[in-house]
């Protein structure tokens, strides 16, 4: 591993209603860091599916942040169903994007992930 990738803890920034503030992990190098909340994961499986050598749970730390390029990495968080693992370029490449309509994709005998906005509102207003 290069000696600048590296991982560090980060407080959440603008997403206090996610997962645990404070617990947020960043893998980083001069392309791209990653970011996970582990409090949101519930280890679905599609990133290190997409790419074991970047991804490994087996291994500390589990992600290898030079073990692929960039938009390779990009692509595969973006694959996260849970929203735990989300990234921000460092070398000018296209940044991650919210969904500009709402989904959800029910698996069978599983979650739903709802991807998108969504405004969820109680009986009577």
């Amino acid at each position: 591993m290069e000696e600048d990738a590296r991982m560090e803890n980060k407080t959440l920034t603008g997403k206090e209603g996610r997962g645990q503030q404070g617990v947020e992990r960043v893998y980083k190098n001069d392309e791209i860091a990653v970011y996970w909340e582990p409090g949101l994961c519930i280890h679905v499986g599609n990133c290190f599916r997409g790419l074991p050598k970047v991804f490994d749970p087996q291994t500390r730390p589990w992600v290898a942040i030079d073990a692929d390029t960039a938009d390779r990495i990009a692509r595969v968080v973006e694959a996260c169903p849970t929203g735990a693992l989300h990234y921000e370029r460092l070398d000018g490449g296209e940044q991650e994007s919210a969904p500009a309509e709402t989904t959800i994709d029910a698996r069978p005998n599983g979650p739903l992930f709802v991807h998108g906005p969504l405004k969820i509102v109680e009986v009577g207003g």
